[in-house]
């Protein structure tokens, strides 16, 4: 019995050393890939942004040139400088927006992981302490019938 009960938290001790070299190799993987294609995403959006802008530069530019041509040429340049740097500032306000609120969201969903690993944890060391005492006790009875 008392051999049964070390094999049993050896393979328990040496199955958690494995699941958590495992966890950790898996997670290590997990963020290089996430790294890896938000990289790749970004080259994307970047190449597809440009050509989008320089398209819409260039039709802008074809479609104003005769405007610009007029006496109030200076009026439109300023107007158009002015309405890049807004949308410039928007789109970086933007973009910090979404990465603050990307941290915010994994950093509660890892606090959220983390307690419930936690209460998992007690859990189990609340059972694993309860079979114990009742294995104990039940062998001790068992100790007691067999003297008596």
């Amino acid at each position: 019995l008392a051999v049964v009960m070390i094999q049993s938290n050896w393979r328990g001790a040496t199955g958690r050393q494995s699941f958590t070299r495992t966890r950790i190799v898996v997670v290590k993987l997990q963020a290089w890939f996430r790294c890896y294609l938000a990289l790749c995403l970004r080259k994307q959006s970047i190449s597809s942004a440009i050509h989008i802008q320089r398209s819409i530069r260039g039709k802008v530019c074809r479609k104003n040139l005769h405007s610009l041509r007029c006496t109030c040429a200076a009026t439109q340049v300023q107007r158009q400088a002015r309405g890049w740097k807004a949308r410039t500032f928007f789109a970086h306000v933007r973009a910090a927006s979404i990465m603050i609120q990307s941290k915010w969201r994994s950093a509660s969903q890892r606090m959220t992981f983390r307690v419930a690993r936690h209460k998992i944890v007690k859990l189990q060391t609340l059972i694993r302490l309860y079979l114990a005492f009742s294995f104990r006790k039940h062998a001790i009875s068992s100790a007691t019938l067999i003297e008596a």
